[in-house]
């Protein structure tokens, strides 16, 4: 996804004014190594500002990856053999079938066996925790066909996929695989901002030295280095920068700041501090005025965002909602915010109009011209686009980016005051939190009962202001 172009590379417009006043365009190949020559080569010869992958993409590799580490490699094998066995054998998909039917409870419904597809959001997540849920059923299903008189013959392997062994294996991936896939879907999805490209990335690599302990250490460092590499290759220091301009993400900052990305060993790493100050470098385009001026800027951003007063209207409002509404007050980070917000975290988008271009242009219509086949393709697109809720103006905060938000908040034990504590340029402040609740409920404790109320957004004509941003 090349972020946002230049007309003229070699002309002396700063590129804070070039990303703010030019049109953005949007670049999308079947051909992972033209993408990223393409947007290597456009940042460094300036036709691009700067450019980044797919979050989505970066995520579902990092899934491949965590096949490759023993653990996941064996639960993905014991599943997919169990899987592919009771899916294909008639009389075994018959018996499991009865057998769940049996031992579903009311209110609770064992979901069937999911077949093994990469090209899902990390498939193997589903694939996995569908056995994982189907274990109880597959054995009693096993034991029901030894004692029958006519037994249909078992392999080995599937026999071996529902040993104590294999159990303990599935057992202990799912949870991470899970967590994984959830992320995954939510970026693929639209459905959260730039700012939590590097927000989940980082607080699902910090989370492995203290959560999910239920998988071996070097599993779990496995992980990690394929989550540092993935973003490292993937993002850009303005996804960094994107990430500090997002409240949201103020109370996991401190504890993965110190995070050093890098995409190979023996590369010389940076943490997320150091990408946005690069970013802010690249801003400022060899000004060093300016470059002190955004600096400063930003602090006091950072100092009045981390209010526990403006917790609740970050969980609840969009990072281009609230430039929008409260973002005045910093002249130099306002327009940058309304066009750097503007931009999805995946390349979605242009997956869905290939689809699109699929539908259009078949074995049987194979004669249209290459006019009409983009006309229909561009009338079908939109008119699916019209009918997709607003990310901007329906965001709604998921689970996957609540519960990172609430893990990683301040210790109980910190005091904070009101509009004290402000976050630094270092990490977070002394804000207090209480247990963090469901999804990250009460996370501010008594102080959220004197937040500002927000503003009525049904007063505003959002498509009106996104649309006029925009042009």
């Amino acid at each position: 996804m090349g972020s946002s172009a230049g007309a003229d590379p070699s002309g002396q417009v700063p590129r804070l004014r070039r990303l703010c006043e030019e049109r953005t365009p949007a670049v999308l190949s079947d051909s992972p190594s033209a993408m990223v020559l393409m947007r290597s080569l456009g940042v460094s010869d300036g036709t691009f500002v700067f450019g980044y992958g797919c979050a989505a993409h970066a995520g579902n590799l990092v899934a491949l990856d965590a096949t490759r580490l023993h653990l996941f490699s064996a639960a993905l094998r014991h599943a997919v053999s169990a899987t592919v066995f009771f899916m294909r054998c008639g009389r075994a998909r018959a018996m499991h079938a009865s057998t769940v039917a049996v031992m579903s409870q009311p209110g609770r419904r064992i979901r069937g066996l999911k077949a093994y597809s990469r090209t899902r959001w990390a498939g193997e997540a589903v694939t996995i925790s569908a056995v994982q849920e189907n274990l109880p059923a597959l054995r009693h299903t096993l034991l029901s066909n030894a004692g029958s008189g006519n037994p249909f013959p078992v392999s080995a392997s599937v026999t071996a996929a529902l040993e104590p062994a294999s159990r303990e294996t599935i057992g202990q991936s799912t949870p991470f695989l899970k967590v994984l896939a959830a992320a995954v879907a939510l970026l693929e999805a639209e459905a959260a901002p730039l700012s939590s490209y590097a927000g989940i990335f980082a607080t699902l690599r910090s989370s492995l030295d203290t959560f999910f302990t239920e998988l071996p250490l070097a599993a779990r460092e496995g992980v990690q280095h394929s989550l540092c590499a993935r973003f490292a290759a993937f993002s850009d220091p303005m996804v960094a920068l994107a990430f500090y301009l997002d409240g949201f993400w103020g109370p996991a900052r401190g504890r993965v700041s110190g995070l050093v990305w890098t995409a190979r060993e023996g590369e010389e790493g940076r943490t997320l501090s150091n990408l946005r100050d690069a970013a802010i470098v690249l801003l400022a385009d060899g000004d060093a005025p300016l470059a002190a001026r955004l600096q400063s800027e930003l602090s006091e951003f950072l100092a009045f965002a981390a209010q526990p007063a403006r917790a609740k209207a970050w969980t609840r409002l969009h990072p281009l909602t609230w430039w929008r509404l409260y973002g005045e007050r910093c002249t130099l980070w306002h327009p940058l915010c309304l066009r750097l917000f503007c931009y999805p975290a995946s390349a979605a988008g242009g997956e869905r109009a290939f689809k699109r271009l699929n539908q259009m242009l078949t074995p049987r219509r194979n004669r249209l011209s290459y006019g009409l086949v983009n006309k229909l393709t561009r009338i079908a697109f939109n008119a699916a686009q019209l009918g997709r809720p607003n990310p901007v103006t329906r965001l709604s905060r998921s689970h996957t980016e609540l519960k990172p938000h609430a893990f990683f908040g301040p210790l109980s034990g910190e005091a904070g005051t009101e509009g004290g504590g402000g976050e630094t340029v270092a990490g977070v402040g002394g804000d207090a939190m209480d247990d963090g609740g469901e999804g990250g409920a009460g996370l501010w404790g008594e102080e959220a009962e004197e937040e500002e109320p927000l503003p009525d957004l049904g007063a505003f004509d959002m498509d009106a202001i996104i649309a006029e941003l925009l042009s």
